[in-house]
């Protein structure tokens, strides 16, 4: 999975903008493939990840190393799972958690 690539890269050099630029084009490619290979809750995390690694830059700094896990880690489990409905049964809770995690962490 290309966004483990990315993380594993992003957690060695967080403050590489190589390193975020890959992490945020693995995530916007997931973003565009979830729904197209019946993953909609993968387009779902990737758009949260997109969405904090600009907030992120935005601010000049890199997004926290545990909010990124927390994404990719999210990715692995939903497909690992065949969860694929963001908005119902036990993803409802990991889409909130996730966004209310960006919230918290990239005030």
């Amino acid at each position: 999975m290309r966004s483990c690539a990315a993380r594993n890269a992003f957690l060695l050099d967080d403050r590489a903008a190589e390193t975020l630029q890959n992490l945020h084009r693995a995530a916007h490619d997931l973003k565009g493939l979830g729904v197209t290979y019946g993953f909609p809750i993968v387009s779902v995390i990737a758009d949260i990840l997109c969405q904090a690694v600009l907030r992120a830059e935005d601010t000049g700094m890199a997004p926290p190393p545990e909010l990124v896990n927390a994404h990719v880690d999210a990715l692995r489990a939903v497909v690992n799972l065949n969860l694929r409905d963001p908005d119902s049964g036990p993803a409802t809770e990991l889409v909130h958690g996730l966004r209310s995690a960006v919230q918290k962490k990239l005030a």
